[in-house]
């Protein structure tokens, strides 16, 4: 087994925007050939006002954009955070 950390820093805020022209920004066509090649995924997020963080929704989302690369990939979540331990992110 080997993880590898994807940087999702570099991501712009989702604009649906761009999907128009297909104009999509570097950042999103390697983040998305990043989850491509990956089988599986851990995703570690402190619950944030009962969420993941807004940078981590925000790469959410970026993948979930036709075509889903995220489609048939395996995920565990790991959080921490208020009374709840991070149930609620």
């Amino acid at each position: 087994m080997s993880i590898n950390y994807i940087d999702i820093s570099p991501l712009p805020m989702l604009n649906t925007d761009l999907e128009i022209d297909r104009k999509y920004p570097q950042s999103f066509t390697t983040f998305r050939d990043q989850i491509l090649q990956s089988d599986d995924f851990l995703f570690a997020s402190p619950e944030y006002n009962y969420f993941v963080t807004a940078p981590l929704k925000n790469a959410i989302n970026w993948a979930s954009r036709p075509l889903n690369v995220w489609a048939d990939k395996a995920a565990t979540i790991v959080s921490v955070g208020g009374g709840f331990g991070g149930g609620r992110s």
